[in-house]
């Protein structure tokens, strides 16, 4: 191999790049003045006279496979570059000169204007400054965002950046001017500000812990009455809004916005969670985005795939907030916004994890779930049989009529092989041993003599709950149907009129 020379472009549009050309091929190196962030493309022959000839020919990243070689998607013409030869030592061997494109440069005022423009100015020169103010206008220096000197564009942004609040609506019309470079730049200065003005406002909010000014953040208004105003509530919500605020300002939008926003927030924790290049022993989600996610979804008119739901369901499994709901001083509020997310409308894969969060976290709000699951009907077994289990852990006799109404479902919830003997659970065994439970009484009493009640209903051992044949499962519904006729006669006349 031997040196070849390196052509140093100072693009118009922002970057810096580097052009080396060889025998054999093109390299094209572009990097990113605001990030820092190199990429190397290959040049086909075929770009390299392009960007020879002045035509457009400056790469900006969209790559494709072209005969063995990278070929770029081009903008930007040659001869508006600035370029300088910049020798690079690639191997021993001389290196070869390429004369660089000539730049315009400004000709030298002669002595009499340069002393012409050194004499002050009058005061009566007014007009000026207010030209000068107009230049400083928000519309001007969005304007300049698209200047061909770098520097201009660098100090635009800047002092863009340090306006306040005020200059939002004409940064989102900078969204749409036709110059890509004033979009990203619009928009990377619109962030800057919206963070700004947010922290701004959190830190009144924040400072207000009685609510005395009434100050209001999206989404606070609904947090307040699912959740509660506390001042434990009051800090978790400014740790979600910090966390999440795009989720939170997609709440000013409406559901459909919202929603978007929640697929958005979903994907890129799932993408950190995943990422073992950048997060060797895995990434931890922080509680503020759990809980914001948690709360925001559970809002029924925030409409969901099953997918983005079910993986939103899965962050309860995130040590961040498994700690705080089991030791801290924000127990009860991270309880009730999990409530709140089991009680909304779920698909029955999404209702079988609620169900499971609801008996792992002991959460109340999961039997209201569980009974309107069984009210349903046409829920599958597995999720009838989850109900049940989960109004016999933490459910009272007010649930019983629920229970009661699948004492005749013969569906199959599953089966064990358990010594030789094949032991089958329906749906009304798992009623009946609910029901018996909710009693107060002892449901080894009446047949079912592996069922161990004392840490609730093991619904997930199927062995423990069934019956090896139709004997005794009639001898076991019989035993109960004896006990109620006993002790709610009215009940029991009640539940044969409705058999016959």
């Amino acid at each position: 191999m031997r040196r070849v020379p390196i052509l140093r472009l100072t693009p118009p549009r922002g970057f810096e790049g580097r052009l080396a050309k060889s025998a054999k091929k093109s390299r094209l190196e572009l990097l990113d003045g605001r990030s820092n962030f190199g990429l190397e493309y290959g040049i086909h022959d075929r770009q390299w006279k392009q960007l020879l000839r002045g035509e457009d020919a400056m790469c900006w990243g969209m790559r494709s496979r072209r005969r063995g070689l990278q070929t770029v998607a081009c903008a930007g013409s040659l001869p508006a570059l600035m370029l300088l030869i910049v020798p690079a030592a690639r191997a021993d061997g001389p290196v070869k000169e390429i004369s660089p494109i000539p730049a315009a440069r400004p000709a030298t005022p002669p002595a009499n204007q340069v002393a012409a423009m050194n004499r002050p100015v009058p005061a009566a020169a007014a007009p000026a400054a207010k030209a000068a103010a107009a230049a400083d206008s928000p519309a001007a220096l969005i304007q300049q965002l698209g200047d061909d000197r770098f520097e201009v564009r660098e100090e635009a942004s800047r002092r863009l950046s340090q306006m306040g609040i005020e200059i939002q609506p004409a940064l989102d019309g900078a969204l749409h001017n036709p110059d890509l470079e004033v979009r990203v730049r619009a928009r990377r200065i619109l962030d800057t500000v919206l963070k700004a003005d947010l922290e701004k406002r959190l830190n009144a909010f924040a400072e207000d812990v009685n609510d005395a000014k009434h100050l209001d953040l999206p989404g606070w208004s609904r947090y307040r009455q699912v959740i509660g105003s506390s001042g434990t509530a009051r800090k978790l919500f400014v740790e979600m809004q910090r966390a999440e605020p795009n989720l939170f300002r997609a709440l000013e939008d409406g559901p459909a916005a919202t929603a978007t926003a929640l697929d958005c927030s979903v994907a890129q924790s799932v993408i950190r969670m995943q990422s073992r290049a950048r997060f060797p022993n895995g990434y931890m989600l922080p509680l503020g985005s759990i809980t914001a996610m948690l709360f925001v979804g559970s809002d029924n008119q925030v409409l969901m795939a099953d997918n983005t739901a079910t993986q939103v369901a899965y962050l309860t499994n995130q040590p961040a907030i498994q700690q705080a709901v089991t030791s801290g001083s924000q127990i009860a509020v991270i309880k009730k916004i999990l409530g709140a997310w089991i009680a909304r409308d779920a698909s029955a894969n999404v209702l079988a994890q609620n169900l499971s969060i609801a008996m792992r976290f002991d959460l109340k709000e999961g039997v209201h779930t569980a009974a309107n699951a069984l009210k349903q009907g046409n829920q599958p077994a597995y999720i009838k049989q989850m109900a049940l289990a989960m109004i016999g852990r933490l459910g009272d006799k007010t649930n019983l009529p629920s229970v009661e109404a699948s004492l005749g479902d013969t569906e199959l919830c599953g089966q064990m092989n358990m010594n030789n003997q094949l032991y089958q659970t329906q749906v009304r065994d798992v009623a009946l041993a609910v029901a018996i439970h909710l009693e107060g009484q002892e449901p080894k009493n009446f047949g079912f003599d592996r069922l161990d009640m004392s840490n609730g209903l093991p619904y997930y051992n199927p062995g423990m709950i069934g019956f090896r044949n139709a004997d005794e499962r009639d001898a076991s519904a019989r035993k109960w149907a004896d006990w109620v006729a006993k002790h709610h006669p009215k009940s029991a006349a009640s539940t044969t009129a409705k058999k016959s």
